[in-house]
C-alpha cells in the first residue's frame, strides 16, 4: 500500500498543508479498507481512486469539508 501510495503521489499536484500527512491518510485508509474488508484486500490501483476524491475533499476552500 504504501509503495502505490508514495508512487501516485509524483501523479498529484503537491497539497500545500502538511504534504507528507496527507499522504499517510490515504496509507491509513486503504489499509483499513483492506483489514475490514479481507476478502476483497488491497488491489492495486485503489490509490488511483481513492487520491483524487481525498484530493477534493482535503483541498475545499470550505473547513467543514477538510
Amino acid at each position: 500500500i504504501a509503495v502505490s501510495v508514495r508512487k501516485a503521489s509524483e501523479d498529484y499536484a503537491p497539497l500545500t498543508e502538511g504534504g507528507e500527512a496527507h499522504w499517510e491518510v490515504l496509507e491509513r485508509i486503504l489499509f483499513l479498507y483492506a483489514k475490514l474488508n479481507p476478502g476483497q484486500g488491497y488491489v492495486q490501483g485503489m490509490n488511483e481512486i481513492i487520491g483524487p476524491i481525498y484530493h477534493a475533499f482535503a483541498c475545499d476552500p470550505d473547513p467543514q469539508w477538510r
